[in-house]
């Protein structure tokens, strides 16, 4: 006889105990701290780590810092919270610069130990006139809510094993599919493995976008949704970088952050959710193209594994990119599904949908992205002139264009706008040729990076230590490719795939090529 899984619903039991708790401390009121006093810095001479005020006994939980001030310059000071006593990784924060405008400074600090010595610092530049005046500690809820929402989680993924257990009880036992799942998170495993310490790798464009996450968690403080301008951008007189930059996959963070997360937390929770979206999606559109779940498999593990994903996304920080690169394979399946399914097929009718959604995830992630995608797929439309003005395959086409239009036009319709209407700054930018730009033959080959570029080879030639190509691995999959086709080894295969597939092939050779400085 089959036992009863009692002890998930034990689990549960103990989660939803634990769940209980967390609300009933929320409920409660916070306590506050008020301190005062004052400290005037002496003009023209510089201070690291000057406490203002110390020996603060605080428990366990996460506080805000509100301290007044008076300055005459901007970011000619930062205040931070400090304590030598607290293990490394027990008292989490940043800081924040001070600004003649606004006469008090506020933030938020995570201390998971208890402690008697905290300490209130300011890193003085010695510029302008600075006096600090009384502090004032609050304390928050953050702590509890982010505790809420993993123990929420957890429970979310008991009763997904418990659902997917009873749901092959009824219908089966399905290896395959287990093996697909477990593919999938071996693939997005490893591609998260950047992401499984205590930090983050910095890159050239972390920085910005950590700042659009948080921009996009203070708009919803402010009651904005959609988030359009980031308040505390600017010596917090605001900035509407989310017009331009839509930052619709940014919200996940952005919760994160306001459920108590810090932003190392929330950003590394977003990138492995990336990777995961990443295999799962590419696997699908794969495995609909060759109609095999084992190469579906492999080929999703090539395109999320692949080099210059990982450089982009964990070495510079190209969130934006990072992200586009998630809807890519959903154009490429719904292209393959317009142009060489019969139209009677049953996966044909809905190819408006995948293409429409691949599109909207790259318009509403990177702009860029989605005009390079748009140029080939008019290669494309050229190549199968005939087959476009057939009806049923011109109407899906058009049907995918207005798809992708509806689902973007929340942030198309104000982009429109501010870039018609408004002196803005990208309409005044210089070109850069490729020729400034481009890579060379033996960058497209690069297959892995340095952590660190010489200052002697700065420049094009410090280019050249980071895989900014496509890597060995893909370049040597399409050499055997041609090679097999050469040959005459790839008759066999069905005449639709493999037309398709010289196509591809050849628009990847044209991409590769149109990526150099030869172009």
């Amino acid at each position: 006889m089959k036992k009863k899984p009692y002890i998930r619903y034990v689990i549960l039991g103990i989660l939803a105990t634990l769940m209980v708790g967390c609300i009933i401390r929320i409920a409660m009121p916070n306590r506050e701290w008020n301190y005062t006093g004052s400290y005037t810095f002496a003009e023209g001479e510089s201070y690291t780590e000057e406490p203002v005020f110390e020996h603060i006994s605080l428990g366990t939980g996460v506080y805000r810092v509100e301290l007044s001030y008076e300055c005459t310059g901007d970011a000619i000071a930062v205040c931070n919270v400090k304590d030598g006593t607290v293990y490394q990784g027990g008292l989490l924060c940043n800081g924040e610069h001070l600004y003649s405008a606004l006469g008090h400074t506020s933030y938020d600090f995570w201390l998971y130990e208890p402690t008697e010595e905290l300490t209130v610092t300011i890193d003085y530049s010695g510029q302008e006139k600075l006096t600090t005046g009384n502090l004032r500690i609050v304390e928050t809820n953050l702590l509890w809510t982010r505790y809420l929402v993993i123990l929420a989680a957890a429970a979310l993924l008991v009763l997904a094993t418990m659902w997917l257990e009873r749901r092959e009880a009824v219908n089966g036992r399905n290896e395959q599919r287990r093996q697909i799942l477990f593919g999938i998170g071996v693939i997005a495993f490893l591609a998260s493995i950047p992401y499984l310490y205590d930090g983050m790798v910095s890159g050239a464009d972390l920085t910005y976008h950590l700042h659009r996450i948080e921009g996009v968690k203070d708009g919803l403080l402010t009651g904005q949704f959609p988030v359009r301008l980031e308040p505390r951008w600017v010596f917090d007189h605001g900035y509407a970088n989310g017009i331009f930059y839509c930052n619709l996959l940014l919200y996940f963070p952005a919760l994160l952050r306001m459920a108590g997360f810090t932003m190392t937390e929330s950003y590394a929770f977003y990138c492995i959710g990336l990777n995961i979206a990443t295999a799962a999606i590419a696997w699908y559109c794969f495995n609909g193209i060759f109609k095999d779940r084992i190469i579906g498999l492999v080929c999703s593990a090539l395109y999320t594994l692949s080099i210059f994903r990982f450089f982009k996304l964990v070495m510079v920080g190209a969130v934006g990119e990072g992200s586009a690169y998630t809807f890519l394979p959903l154009v490429v399946y719904g292209i393959y599904l317009v142009f060489e399914k019969d139209v009677e097929d049953r996966e044909f009718h809905k190819s408006w949908i995948i293409l429409g959604l691949g599109y909207a995830g790259l318009i509403q992630t990177h702009v860029l992205t989605c005009e390079i995608t748009a140029l080939f797929t008019v290669l494309f439309c050229l190549i199968y002139i005939r087959r476009v003005f057939t009806w049923p395959r011109f109407r899906q086409l058009v049907c995918g264009a207005f798809f992708a239009l509806g689902l973007s036009l929340w942030y198309l319709v104000p982009f429109v706008d501010y870039y018609l209407t408004q002196d803005v700054r990208i309409r005044h930018a210089s070109a850069r040729t490729i020729q400034d730009r481009g890579t060379i033959f033996a960058q497209i080959l690069q297959q892995f990076w340095f952590s660190r570029i010489p200052e002697s080879m700065e420049g094009k030639a410090g280019d050249l230590l980071n895989p900014i190509g496509v890597g060995l691995f893909l370049v040597i999959g399409m050499m055997i490719f041609w090679l097999l086709l050469f040959l005459g080894d790839l008759q066999k295969q069905k005449e639709a795939e493999k037309s398709f597939a010289i196509k591809a092939a050849g628009f990847g050779c044209l991409a590769l090529w149109m990526s150099t400085n030869s172009f």
